[in-house]
């Protein structure tokens, strides 16, 4: 439960800094369901997005893993940054960094 109020406590402060239309850079761990994550190194991906009415926090219902909706630039499209791999999602906004990570 401790851990469940720390992770709702990050989400919630992200999520009153984030305006719609903010720019800001994430970096997470993409969620690859054909890659076993003990044999394989994962690398971070690293992406500039803008934050509009369509981006949302979230948690998966049926696996607990959190997740954030946010409109990439590069590809030009909403995507989804998981908590699934390592545990941990960055956002830089105006400067400062933000973690999103769970207590797992």
């Amino acid at each position: 439960m401790i851990l469940l109020d720390i992770m709702l406590k990050q989400i919630k402060q992200i999520e009153k800094t984030l305006k719609i239309g903010d720019k800001f850079k994430i970096t997470y761990y993409p969620q690859n369901a054909n890659v076993d994550i003990e044999d394989h190194q994962i690398q971070p991906t690293t992406r500039f997005g803008i934050w509009n009415k369509e981006c949302l926090f979230g948690t998966h219902k049926k696996y607990g893993y959190g997740y954030i909706k946010y409109f990439d630039v590069e590809r030009d499209g909403i995507r989804c940054a998981t908590t699934f791999y390592k545990k941990a999602i960055e956002i830089l906004l105006n400067n400062k960094q933000y973690k999103w990570k769970e207590g797992k």
